[in-house]
């Protein structure tokens, strides 16, 4: 599959699962972006305190904290970086959650490459809009 760059960013993303990091940064490394693997929350708020992203895709269940843990502090930081949840425990608790702290998007697990490039594609074109 040749690389069509239709979404040049910094994405970072934020599972404890390697094969799907690996899945989404092929994915995601094939449409444009620059892709950055962090395997849990803490490794994440670290990354975030010292690089910029356009884009954060993140899972709920983290071994250390969860994700809208995650998410909360990047908001309490004044950080308005666009967030994708991740997660295959979704419930309506969660979802209204994730959307007070302005969540951009839900990917329900499994995650297809279409699903990831349509959700990331729309959020990055959001993020230059601003």
């Amino acid at each position: 599959m040749s690389s069509r760059k239709n979404m040049p960013g910094r994405i970072l993303v934020v599972d404890d699962e390697a094969s799907l990091r690996h899945l989404f940064r092929y994915t995601l490394q094939a449409e444009g972006s620059t892709v950055i693997e962090c395997a849990s929350g803490r490794e994440a708020l670290e990354r975030l305190s010292n690089d910029r992203f356009d884009l954060i895709i993140l899972d709920q269940q983290l071994p250390d904290l969860a994700g809208t843990q995650v998410l909360r502090s990047l908001r309490s930081r004044g950080l308005t970086t666009p967030v994708v949840f991740v997660t295959a425990y979704g419930n309506r608790e969660l979802m209204e959650e994730a959307n007070r702290l302005d969540c951009a998007a839900f990917l329900h697990k499994p995650v297809t490459p279409r699903e990831l490039r349509q959700v990331a594609a729309s959020a990055l074109a959001r993020t230059s809009q601003a």
